[in-house]
């Protein structure tokens, strides 16, 4: 760069420390780049041209280990997917593998019920009771319908589920953030088929994984609720699911359960689907502002249990006077609406339950094909 002029006229304002004066002269001051240090070791990038570097997905260099406290296995192979930022992780073979196949699943959207919706879960026990002195022992079916929200979370579920068999966790808390879980107490799901292709993977806090020996493969009961494990769509005469859906079992298990106990769907009821007239024939009773959660049958709960259970998990949101009115037998004006709470909102198979059916409404009596108590066992 040169400047032109008087050598008096030439005033540098700043020296840049990569610039160096060559030669000044009277009318000329020449100034000339400096090489900088680090460009002397490093050549130039001209020289060398840059080569692409290899996708993650292809980077696998290093593995990844599932939790198992009990049989040692081999590392799982990488699998590369079609997304260069996914990595599928193959665990055949592996107690509680694939439970990122279910955690992916769990946070897909696709087919979770966003409305607001009242779901009837079907919760059975097989209790197993001493025989008769035959040699031969005998099973118990101990069933309980109840009726949840959809945005109800799993950790409450698990309380609620905890309440109904009378295993839970000192007092029951309405509260829906509040409240404790039993430690060990978590649901069990199996998806034969995908998405979400696992088999008896835990959902629970960490805690309850941790103490049970599946401090990692777990899925966090706190961040999924019942309408992302459970989908469908219920019409007036049966639940439509897909085959994964159908194929998917849950269960509940506890420290304090002397049985697991099997929890499925039997119907998703959106609030929309109740048009409110009331001189429709072809009106769909919807859940309305019954409150939630309830319980509607029970095989073992007698009708002033179910009631009681029902005012303690619903807690004082419809107001004191309320539920001190409902709690008093003899309030013949409310005693409809202990009734009416009592009332499912699907029959077994997944058809609209007739609101104007009369049929065990006083008594929780259970109307399904199942009602087979005692069926024998086989003597261990």
């Amino acid at each position: 760069m040169r400047f032109k002029g008087p050598a008096s006229a030439i005033r540098v304002l700043s020296k840049p420390s990569h610039v160096s004066y060559l030669k000044c002269k009277s009318n000329v001051v020449t100034m000339k780049p400096r090489r900088r240090a680090e460009d002397a070791n490093f050549p130039d990038k001209r020289l060398h041209p840059r080569t692409d570097t290899p996708c993650k997905s292809n980077r696998a260099s290093s593995i990844v280990h599932v939790a198992s406290s009990t049989v040692a296995h081999p590392p799982p192979r990488l699998e590369e997917c079609s997304s260069p930022r996914k990595v599928l992780v193959r665990t055949q073979g592996v107690p509680g593998s694939r439970f990122v196949f279910l955690r992916a699943f769990l946070n897909d959207p696709a087919g979770v019920t966003e409305e607001p919706a009242a779901f009837q879960l079907r919760c059975k026990q097989i209790c197993q009771v001493p025989g008769d002195g035959t040699g031969h022992a005998a099973k118990i079916a101990r069933k309980v319908v109840i009726v949840v929200g959809g945005k109800c979370r799993l950790w409450k579920l698990n309380q609620i589920i905890a309440e109904c068999f009378d295993v839970s966790e000192g007092e029951f808390a309405y509260e829906h953030m509040k409240g404790t879980a039993a430690l060990g107490s978590r649901f069990m799901v199996s998806r034969p088929l995908p998405p979400g292709h696992c088999d008896k993977v835990p959902i629970c806090s960490s805690r309850s994984a941790e103490h049970v020996g599946n401090r990692y493969a777990f899925v966090d009961d706190r961040t999924c609720s019942v309408a992302q494990l459970w989908r469908g769509k219920s019409s007036r005469a049966s639940l439509e699911r897909g085959p994964a859906e159908e194929a998917q079992q849950v269960v509940f298990t506890s420290p304090h359960l002397d049985a697991d106990v099997a929890v499925s769907l039997d119907g998703i009821m959106l609030d929309r689907y109740d048009n409110q007239h009331l001189f429709d024939k072809k009106r769909r009773h919807g859940n309305g502002r019954k409150p939630l959660p309830r319980i509607v049958r029970s095989s073992f709960l007698s009708t002033s249990e179910i009631e009681a259970k029902n005012i303690v998990m619903q807690g004082s949101r419809e107001g004191p006077d309320f539920l001190l009115q409902i709690a008093t037998p003899w309030s013949a004006f409310h005693q409809s609406t202990r009734r009416s709470q009592r009332k499912p909102l699907f029959q077994k198979d997944g058809g609209d339950y007739d609101m104007n059916d009369l049929c065990y409404v006083s008594g929780d009596e259970e109307m399904d094909s199942d009602v087979d108590d005692r069926e024998p066992l086989s003597h261990s």
